[in-house]
This record gives structure tokens, C-alpha cells and sequence, in this order.
């Protein structure tokens, strides 16, 4: 390479870096310099340039634009986008010309919604947490199955959650659940979900055959782990219990299978009494129904051989009205 080649070339270098120094200085020579920058999140209310751009510059010119309107903010964890021609309009607007301001951002920029997600996870763990406070003593092992998905996205602000009122405990099988879900403390929305428990227990298991109103006592009974649907008896409420119909060897216990031995039993002789005043008179009599404290019943008197009704005051006792 010659030296007029060289000289050229070098010349051109520092003519090139000139320009670069000139526009440099004519940028921040700008009475407005404006920066914006991609991937910024907004609370809710309308979006003005002071809240997404950084201002610089003569104090007279940026009064006019801090509070430049450009739009509403978008809904919780969506997204707006913003264009570089859209804020070069709305500055033209304001009335400030291209040569009283620079510029320094993307082609366009995207604004956030500014919030909390409530993911799905999140909502899982509460729902385990509340399960948990509620698992009946008589549970040896138990486990939930829940599909739920997220809860979307929320204002900013404390996120709490809590259960609708009016749920009765809960039960193996399908449990249906509303969640309320509270941004500083007002209720912003409400999630109907359902869950499905699994659930095992000691459940009593027949050892041998039961007949129809055969009492039942511990020899009859053991005590196995099952997994449970809900309706087998988890705890034998009376040591004096008889079977409602013939039960098989195997069963498992479920509500509707045992009853309380009748104070009266159908068949039973009992004791028929009469008040006057403080006087009792006292016949003896056959219950024609089973019966229980203060029901009234059927009873044949012995005596006269007629029917008559009577309430059960007590073991072999009934009383004339």
C-alpha cells in the first residue's frame, strides 16, 4: 500500500470518528434526552412517560412531557406494546419538534401488567394445608388428587386465601371446595375446585355370620387397616349394639348396619304403669314392638289381653299415658 493510500485511509478513520464525536454531542446537546427501556412493569392507572422513560434535560421542557398520557396500563400480567413512532407522536403532540428531544429506545417495547400469578402450585399447597386440619383422628393414612390449574394472575398487593364457609368436614371420595382469594384483605375472586381424597382406616371386619337383631361384641369383631369410601365404621359408638339384618363373615361395618339394642325388645314381658296421682298401678304386659326411651309402643296387657299404646321410661318399662 503507498503512502497517499495510507494518508487516505487514515484521514478517512479520523473524519469518521468526527462524526461520530459531532453527533454524540449534538444528541446531548438535546434540550430533552428520553430513555426507555424493554420488559418494564406497570401498576395499574394510566401510564404516563414519567413512569416508563428516564428524563432528562431543560426543566421547562420536561414539565411539558413527565405526565404525557400514553394509554391505561394493561390488566394484571398482560402484555402492551409500545412503539418508538407512537411516543414520537405523542411528543409531537405536546408540541415538542424532533430536533428538541433525543430518543433512546427499541423499535418497540413491551409494558407488563404489574401483579401476582397464583400459580397452580401455590393453590395446591393451601388446599393440603386446610385437608390437613381437617383429617379425622381415625384416619391412619390419607392423600389428595387435585387437577387444578392456576388461578390466574391478581392485583399487586398480599395474596391470602381462605375456604368458603358451610364445609362439613371432609370425606373420602369427591370433596367440593370454594376458595376465596383476597388482595389486602378485600375478596378479589372465588375458585370453585374439587378434590378427591384417599383415605385408610381400621375398619371392623365381621368374623363370623350375624342374624338379624343378633348382638354383637368384640369376638365377632377385627380390626383392619382398608382404604375407605366414608360409610364404614370407624368407632363403635355402644358396647350394646345389634345387627339391623343377617350379616355375612367378611364385612366390613358400615353406618346403617348396627343399631342400639331396644331398651324394650319385640316379644319382651315388661311393666305396664299407671299413674293416679301419686299412686302407680302396675301390670305386667308383652311388647308388640321394639322400642326405645320415650317412643310409644304397642303393649299386651296380660291381664285383659288388650292392646293398648305406651311410652319406654326405661329397661322393661312402659308407661300409660
Amino acid at each position: 500500500m503507498g503512502v497517499s493510500m495510507k494518508r487516505f485511509v487514515r484521514n478517512g478513520i479520523y473524519l469518521l470518528l468526527a462524526l461520530i464525536l459531532i453527533g454524540v454531542t449534538h444528541a446531548n446537546d438535546s434540550p430533552l434526552q428520553i430513555q426507555i427501556e424493554d420488559g418494564l412493569k406497570v401498576a395499574p392507572g394510566p401510564i404516563t412517560l414519567e413512569r416508563i422513560a428516564k428524563i432528562s434535560g431543560d426543566s421547562s421542557i420536561v414539565e411539558r412531557v413527565t405526565g404525557m398520557n400514553l394509554g391505561d396500563a394493561p390488566a394484571p400480567g398482560q402484555l402492551r406494546y409500545v412503539t418508538r413512532k407512537y411516543i414520537q407522536f405523542k411528543l409531537s403532540q405536546a408540541g415538542i419538534g424532533a430536533s428538541e428531544y433525543t430518543l433512546s429506545m427499541p423499535e418497540r417495547i413491551g409494558l407488563r401488567g404489574a401483579g401476582t400469578l397464583l400459580t397452580g402450585e401455590r393453590l395446591e399447597n393451601f388446599i393440603a394445608a386446610e385437608l390437613k386440619r381437617q383429617v379425622p383422628s381415625e384416619w391412619t393414612d390419607w392423600r389428595m388428587d387435585w387437577n387444578g390449574a392456576d388461578g390466574g394472575w391478581l392485583p399487586p398487593g398480599k395474596v391470602e386465601m381462605e375456604i368458603e364457609p358451610g364445609v362439613k368436614g371432609i370425606s373420602p371420595g369427591t370433596n367440593l371446595f370454594v376458595i376465596r382469594i383476597l388482595v389486602d384483605g378485600k375478596i378479589k375472586r372465588r375458585i370453585s375446585t374439587s378434590v378427591r381424597i384417599i383415605a385408610s382406616a381400621q375398619v371392623p371386619v365381621l368374623t363370623g355370620d350375624l342374624l338379624r337383631h343378633a348382638r354383637i361384641d368384640e369376638e365377632y369383631i377385627s380390626w383392619e387397616e382398608r382404604e375407605i369410601s366414608g360409610r364404614e365404621l370407624l368407632v363403635l359408638s355402644s358396647d350394646d349394639l345389634r345387627a339391623r339384618r343377617r350379616l355375612r363373615q367378611g364385612s366390613v361395618l358400615r353406618d346403617g348396619d348396627l343399631e342400639p339394642v331396644p331398651m324394650v325388645e319385640k316379644g319382651a314381658r315388661v311393666s305396664i304403669e299407671v299413674y293416679f296421682g301419686k299412686t302407680c298401678v302396675k301390670v305386667s304386659g308383652i311388647a308388640s314392638r321394639d322400642g326405645w326411651l320415650g317412643q310409644t309402643i304397642p303393649v299386651e296387657n296380660m291381664t285383659s289381653k288388650k292392646t293398648v299404646l305406651a311410652v319406654v321410661t326405661g329397661p322393661g318399662r312402659v308407661e300409660v299415658k
